[in-house]
C-alpha cells in the first residue's frame, strides 16, 4: 500500500499532507465566509453551514481513502489508458479490484480525520443530543453520499467505453461538479432543489443529509426524508453496476 511512499519519502510525504489538507480546507471555507457575510439567504446559521461542510470533508475523505490509488476513483483515466483489459485479465474478480485497488490508508486519511474534527466541533457548538442511532445514521448517510459520488463518477466515465482519448479526464470534471455539494441549496428554487436531489443528486451528498441530521428539514420534506437518500443512492448504483459489471 501508500505506507512504502511514507517510510521512502517522509519529507515528501507531510509536504504533500499539508498542501492537501490546506487545499481540503481553502475549498469549503470559501462557503463559511460567504455564509457569514450573507447568513440570511442560506436559511441555516452559521454553525450547521460548519456542520454541512464537516459532512463533505468526511464524504470526499471516505472516497479518496478507498478510491485514490492507482486512479480507482477516477476510473475513465484506467478505460481510456486500456489499463481496465489489463485488470479483466486477472485471477481476482473485477469488483473486488475496483474496492481494493484504490485503499490508500496512510495519504489519504488527512481529509477525513480534517472532517471529523470539523464535524464533532460543529456538533459541539450546536450542542447536538448524540446518540448510538444518530452516530448509526451519520456512517450510513456518509457512505450513501459517498456511493453516490462514486456512482456518477462510474456513469459518466462509461463514455470512456466508447471514445477513450476523449474521454479520459471525465472522471475528473464529475469530481470538480460534485464540489458544488458544500453550498447550501436552501435558498434555490424548488425546481433547482428537486433535480439535484434526483436527477443530479449532488444535494444528497452535503445538503439534504446534514439537515436530516441537524433535524432542520421542514415538515413538508420530512415526509420522505429519510427514504429518498437510500432509495436514489441504490438507483444510482445499480446504473453504475450494469455499465461495468456487465462488461466483466
Amino acid at each position: 500500500m501508500d505506507l512504502l511512499w511514507f517510510l521512502r519519502e517522509p519529507s515528501s510525504f507531510f509536504i504533500y499532507i499539508f498542501s492537501e489538507t490546506v487545499s481540503a480546507l481553502s475549498a469549503v471555507a470559501s462557503v463559511f465566509l460567504l455564509s457569514t457575510q450573507f447568513g440570511k439567504g442560506t436559511g441555516i446559521s452559521n454553525n450547521q453551514i460548519i456542520f454541512m461542510l464537516g459532512y463533505s470533508l468526511l464524504v470526499d475523505g471516505i472516497y479518496w481513502l478507498f478510491f485514490r490509488g492507482n486512479n480507482m476513483g477516477e476510473i475513465s483515466r484506467i478505460i481510456g489508458r486500456g489499463q481496465l483489459d489489463h485488470c479483466m485479465t486477472q485471477p481476482v474478480p473485477l469488483p473486488i479490484q475496483l474496492l481494493t485497488n484504490g485503499f490508500s490508508p496512510v495519504s489519504s486519511s488527512h481529509i477525513f480525520l480534517t472532517g471529523i474534527i470539523v464535524t464533532v466541533y460543529a456538533a459541539h457548538q450546536l450542542k447536538l443530543k448524540i446518540s448510538i442511532l444518530w452516530l448509526l445514521l451519520l456512517i450510513g448517510y456518509v457512505f450513501l453520499s459517498m456511493f453516490i459520488i462514486l456512482s456518477l463518477v462510474y456513469i459518466f466515465s462509461a463514455r470512456a467505453f466508447y471514445s477513450p482519448v476523449a474521454s479520459e479526464e471525465v472522471a475528473g470534471e464529475i469530481l470538480s461538479f460534485t464540489a458544488i455539494k458544500v453550498y447550501p441549496l436552501n435558498g434555490f428554487p424548488k425546481t433547482i432543489q428537486n433535480i439535484l436531489l434526483t436527477v443530479l443528486p449532488i444535494g444528497l451528498t452535503a445538503w439534504f443529509p446534514s439537515i436530516l441530521l441537524l433535524n432542520a428539514a421542514t415538515k413538508e420534506t420530512i415526509k420522505l426524508a429519510y427514504g429518498i437518500l437510500p432509495v436514489i443512492a441504490s438507483m444510482f448504483i445499480l446504473i453504475a453496476a450494469l455499465l461495468f459489471l456487465g462488461r466483466d
